[in-house]
């Protein structure tokens, strides 16, 4: 599973679906792919500068 630029930043821009409801579906199928054994892919655009990390919920396979 690819999960693309779900960064700080670029949440600022969903219009339509709440933030808090649009984190809550991604961090839950991305926990549902790793309890799976689904390998994970979790991309960033600028995460250094413009944009920000990635949302702090999802789950980072190195920690």
């Amino acid at each position: 599973m690819v999960l693309v630029d779900h960064q700080i930043g670029l949440l600022s821009g969903v219009r339509d679906i709440p933030v808090g409801e649009l984190k809550h579906n991604v961090v839950a199928l991305a926990r549902a792919a790793t309890v799976l054994g689904i390998p994970l892919v979790v991309t960033t655009t600028a995460a250094e500068s413009m944009w920000g990390p990635t949302t702090p919920e999802l789950p980072h396979p190195f920690s």
